[in-house]
């Protein structure tokens, strides 16, 4: 790929890949195709949810299936399990150094953590 953009979003997607392997390597690829100085916002689920509806802790475990359900109309609907794997405060960062970029802000907001990466 070609390093084309400034800037680039990552809402609600590397907390989807099943291992840290593959979440190293989204990060990778949103390094490849930022531009020198260009930068990533990325935001994923954080396991310190205790004050939410959800209640998950940091004594919780990290990888789970959250119910989803999809309504078809007219009272019927499917139900399927959707995989999530729960960031601990700090791992976003250590995978964004992992994959070779810099970490330029991050912290919690609303169940999440969130980090400007940027390449340099």
């Amino acid at each position: 790929m070609r390093p084309i953009f400034d800037f680039c979003l990552s809402i609600a997607v590397i907390h989807h890949f099943s291992t840290e392997t593959r979440r190293i390597a989204a990060l990778r690829a949103l390094l490849e195709v930022l531009r020198p100085g260009g930068s990533a916002y990325i935001v994923v689920w954080a396991l310190e949810q205790a004050d939410s509806r959800r209640g998950w802790d940091a004594n919780d475990k990290q990888d789970i299936f959250v119910p989803w359900k999809r309504n078809e109309g007219k009272g019927s609907s499917e139900h399927k399990e959707r995989y999530y794997h729960l960031f601990r405060s700090g791992e976003l960062e250590r995978c964004i150094r992992t994959a070779g970029g810099t970490v330029i802000a991050s912290g919690f907001e609303r169940d999440n953590w969130w980090a400007q990466m940027g390449k340099f």
